[in-house]
């Protein structure tokens, strides 16, 4: 298909309308994924474990899991540009409440995860509004153009890294605001839903109420550990959440469960879209507590993954167009896994990436000490087979310094950091470590309020 024929398909609908649901997808998608490029500055500041901080970049990715299905059944009695703004409104509470002054707790964070879900939930309204300004035979195209709004995560990527270094991680999410208020000017003016509605608005609506309430509930309740402690009420609450959303539909759309394709569109769409989603959320924090690459770069690292992502929709929906959608998810899904292998295959061992770290710092630096950061006993073993100086033991229990003490028995120092307070400091003393960083020295310090007067006499 030539460049014109493109431009004959959006032509042959209101283009306008679909960019409108473009800007939609696209700064709902920057809203929802945006505690993945944040969460290596959140946990540094929280002193998360690394199961917390990958329950607080999951949140959001599960919340629009779940509220898309109660989202998109109101969209079938209610216009998609009113469901829209008011999906924007939600979006922007988290960046409004992070700049207030104060210091968020995880807790909060995990209720204001449950929101930030409501953006990668515009979805289920984005989509078939703007599907329903164009023809069938366009179908493909125009999804895919619409979907390519994914692209957000490339924006989470470039723009909150850098805002964070320079300005920290709460005010950077303010950036979020202009890009909504944009969007929602769009959307007023130019998005439209010519597609039929039927059903009762009311109870579609409370469905969504019941189904966000009902979330936060279920977040709360796994946090505080009452399904299971750590990964156990993690794995159980996404059960929990579909089951919370499926009770809240009309019976009759509960047949479409009895299908075969559902359950296979629902596999295929859990792997291919779910895997982008759960790459765009949690390759940051992978690169930096892993591969120690720099909180910026792995910002941009992540940026550059999305961006194939993003730009490769439109084509498989051009593709989808000329032949039959089945044969090309067939291919996508084999070349997939032939990558993944691969990928496999190819990884270098940690281990070796370190050892090649410290030999090339000290091939630029001769002399210069290299401190490695290790947040489980086996990253001390890599650290200490590599040859550190100084091995940075983060957030580990009393017991596990003093195993990572004996394991390193002089071969290098250690230092302990993260969770550290003054009132900790004989206990950690007492490990045998060389040494204890406080961040509550800086972070923490109390406010003195000096001034200076002057009088008439």
């Amino acid at each position: 298909m030539t460049m014109k024929h493109v431009i004959a398909s959006l032509r042959s609908g209101n283009w306008k309308a679909l960019l409108a649901c473009f800007l939609y997808f696209d700064t709902g998608f920057t809203a929802w994924v945006m505690f993945g490029p944040l969460a290596p500055y959140v946990t540094k500041q929280l002193s998360l474990s690394p199961t917390q901080a990958g329950f607080l970049v999951a949140v959001p990715v599960l919340s629009a899991s779940i509220v898309r299905v109660t989202l998109g059944n109101l969209f079938q009695s209610v216009d998609g540009k009113r469901l829209a703004l008011m999906g924007i409104g939600l979006s922007a509470i988290p960046a409004f409440v992070l700049l207030l002054p104060i210091v968020p707790t995880y807790t909060l964070l995990l209720v204001l995860g449950v929101f930030l879900g409501v953006g990668g939930a515009s979805f289920a309204i984005a989509l078939p509004m703007a599907g329903s300004s164009y023809p069938p035979r366009v179908q493909g195209l125009v999804l895919g153009l619409a979907a390519a709004g994914n692209i957000g995560a490339v924006v989470d990527g470039f723009l909150f890294p850098g805002l964070a270094q320079s300005f920290g991680w709460q005010r950077s999410t303010m950036a979020v605001l202009p890009l909504l208020a944009l969007t929602a000017v769009a959307v007023f003016f130019w998005a439209e839903d010519r597609s039929a509605k039927s059903g009762s608005a009311p109870r579609a609506f409370a469905g969504l109420v019941i189904s966000m309430v009902g979330l936060i509930a279920l977040v709360l309740l796994v946090n505080a550990g009452v399904f299971g402690a750590g990964k156990t009420g993690q794995l159980l609450l996404p059960l929990f959440g579909s089951l919370l959303a499926l009770s809240v539909l009309p019976r009759k759309y509960l047949a479409v469960l009895r299908e075969r394709d559902t359950w296979v569109v629902m596999l295929v769409y859990s792997i291919t879209f779910g895997g982008f989603v759960g790459m765009s959320s949690y390759v940051s924090l992978l690169l930096t507590t892993q591969y120690q690459i720099t909180k910026v770069d792995a910002g941009f690292f992540m940026a550059l993954l999305s961006l194939t992502g993003a730009m490769v929709r439109p084509i498989g929906g051009l593709i989808a167009d000329r032949l039959s959608g089945v044969r090309v998810l067939l291919v996508l899904l084999v070349a997939i896994s032939v990558c993944n292998f691969g990928f496999a295959m190819l990884m270098p061992p940690l281990a070796g990436g370190i050892a090649l770290a410290i030999a090339q710092a000290r091939a630029h630096r001769p002399g210069m000490p290299v401190e490695i950061e290790a947040e489980r006993l086996d990253q001390v073993d890599e650290a200490l087979a590599a040859g550190a100086d100084t091995i940075l033991v983060d957030n580990m229990a009393t017991s596990e310094i003093r195993d990572a003490v004996a394991r390193a028995n002089g071969r290098a120092k250690i230092e302990i950091s993260g969770g550290v307070t003054l009132e900790r400091i004989p206990e950690l003393a007492a490990t045998g470590a060389d040494f204890v960083s406080v961040g509550a020295l800086t972070h923490s310090a109390p406010a003195i309020d000096i001034s200076f007067e002057i009088e008439p006499v």
